[in-house]
């Protein structure tokens, strides 16, 4: 089958099976060392290396296809990646400063810096990454891809086996949709949360240096115990409540206390109260239903208040998009004492509508795929003021918090701001309001925001990177086109798409590691996590895939 009309193929079968529930069944067992449409990634910013930078990625796999029983969740050392993956350089002095001067940039052989290599080819292609002094090509003992597979999997180096980078795996639930991190700001805890659609579960996993835990010791095949799958009990809840079929996205409040899951075919939302100092995990205490039909995109609300409490500010919210309306809705969390007095006889949370905001600058607004806020700008601004009386004002004098969409109807990323209104403490409603909005190609699916290296100015003591040369950071926002194979990354600041990343077929999942100036990406269709260079120092490798792990591996109806 050719890759267009696989990439076709497995789009009407994402949509026929959106309409399903599966059961984990008595199948065969996933291989839990192995990437299989790859669905959601996350980084782990709790266990961080002596230089800041993440220790572990985590990687979901969804058995698409059906071929396993369940799937699985992987966690890869990432300072063992960096070691393995290239540099990417300008001239020698950015790959360090060796007295033995055993590694240079490969440049160009007309460069001025560039060192003639015995048996270098006449068209010889220069990759601009770091290699040692006396080598003939950049892929040392791997070999490079060849020119037909480059256009499937970009990367000139043959992808590294993915075994030697694995440092925990465990097994879950048949079609996760995506995995997120959440750590406790008063402890060291941390933990990840999966909305998984084969039994309409949350999964809950508690972290340890990079080790996965979810009670797997009571399982046949080392996947998640019952205890690590919340939702699925009516008797856990005062209202008899479980989860709805077809959990698809999911955005968890900036304390890690309550999480909102949306529901693809229910037209619902769920919440999630989560207790950081219980083992007992996050526990559903509500659906909201009556909402438009299609909920999958949601995103915590920024939180305003202060360490007094003082601000009056609005409760937790999450803004919620659909596939099937062109608009945002709000939703609060509500917590209800029984005699309005914290120490009451019981505790009652419940979603609250709060209002929606159309979109409206595009030509129809539906199919909205993700969201995400942007809060950095004003936490820089006033972080430093959270507990004196100025914070206020602080709030009230910063540009809101910044919100995209990415919309399918047309193709674009919708852009604007949490609209200010200063009958609220914080001078939001939370609700947002949109400007604008940016064409893209077919497909956008996720978005992810995060900072890229650019070069710093001589008089800014900016960071340094692993060779001592200093670099600045800027944000982007990152939109992955799953149909055409390509992510777009936005500036911000001046409102114009920066670069567009060519990929390989059906990239879908992505995780910004910015202490290293690179991004991961998950490729759904050939099931591999490739590494995208985000150092605007070097434009020869900037947005371009340096390396893959894990061997790409169709589908089995296009071999």
């Amino acid at each position: 089958m050719r890759p267009q009309f696989l990439l076709a193929a497995l789009t009407a079968l994402a949509s026929l099976a959106s309409a399903s529930c599966y059961s984990p069944g008595d199948g065969q067992a996933p291989p839990l060392d192995q990437l299989y449409f790859p669905t959601g990634l996350a980084l782990d910013t709790s266990a961080v290396n002596a230089a800041g930078e993440p220790r572990y990625l985590y990687v979901a796999s969804s058995d698409f296809d059906l071929q396993y029983r369940s799937s699985g969740l992987i966690s890869f050392d990432l300072d063992k990646i960096a070691a393995a993956v290239p540099h990417p350089c300008a001239s020698h002095s950015d790959c360090g400063e060796d007295s033995d001067d055993s590694v240079r940039c490969d440049m160009a052989r007309n460069t001025q810096e560039a060192q003639v290599v015995p048996n270098l080819p006449a068209y010889y292609v220069p990759s601009y990454v770091c290699v040692p002094s006396d080598a003939v090509q950049p892929c040392g003992d791997g070999g490079e891809q060849s020119a037909a597979d480059r256009l499937l999997y970009p990367g000139r180096c043959k992808p590294f086996d993915q075994h030697p980078f694995i440092h925990s795996a465990v097994g879950i639930g048949a079609f996760a949709t995506n995995v997120i991190f959440a750590k406790d700001p008063d402890s060291p805890k941390s933990r990840l949360f999966l909305p998984v659609r084969g039994d309409a579960t949350l999964h809950w996993i508690d972290l340890n240096d990079g080790e996965l835990q979810c009670d797997q010791a009571s399982t046949s095949d080392n996947s998640c115990g019952e205890s690590h799958r919340a939702g699925h009990n009516p008797s856990d809840n005062n209202d008899n409540q479980s989860q709805p079929s077809e959990p698809f996205g999911i955005a968890v409040s900036e304390d890690g206390k309550y999480l909102g899951m949306t529901n693809q075919t229910a037209g619902s939302v769920s919440l999630y109260t989560h207790d950081w100092n219980y083992d007992v995990g996050p526990q559903l205490v509500s659906i909201a239903g009556g909402l438009p039909a299609a909920p999958v995109a949601i995103a915590s609300v920024p939180p305003v208040l202060d360490a007094t409490d003082n601000l009056n500010a609005p409760a937790p919210g999450f803004l919620v998009a659909y596939r099937n309306a062109a608009q945002v809705d709000l939703l609060r969390v509500r917590n209800d004492d029984a005699d309005g007095h914290p120490e009451g006889s019981y505790s009652r949370y419940t979603f609250a509508y709060a209002g929606s905001a159309p979109i409206a600058v595009n030509s129809r607004g539906f199919d909205s795929r993700d969201i995400v806020i942007d809060d950095s700008e004003r936490k820089a601004a006033c972080e430093a003021k959270k507990d004196s009386a100025d914070y206020r004002d602080c709030l009230r004098g910063q540009a809101q918090p910044a919100v995209y969409v990415a919309n399918r109807a047309p193709a674009t990323l919708v852009v604007g701001s949490l609209a200010a209104d200063f009958s609220y403490a914080s001078g939001s409603s939370d609700l947002p309001a949109f400007t604008h909005s940016i064409p893209l190609t077919t497909g956008p699916s996720r978005l992810a925001r995060g900072n890229v290296r650019v070069p710093a100015p001589d008089s800014t003591p900016g960071p340094m990177d692993e060779h001592g040369n200093r670099y600045d950071l800027e944000p982007r926002v990152f939109i992955v086109c799953f149909d055409s194979t390509r992510i777009f990354v936005y500036d911000p600041k001046r409102d114009v798409i920066d670069t567009i990343i060519d990929t390989g077929r059906g990239p879908y999942a992505l995780a910004v590691d910015e202490a290293r100036g690179l991004a991961y990406v998950g490729f759904f269709t050939d099931s591999y996590v490739g590494v995208v260079s985000l150092d605007r120092r070097f434009r020869q490798t900037y947005g371009a895939v340096i390396a893959n792990i894990g061997t790409p591996t169709p589908p089995r109806s296009s071999k």
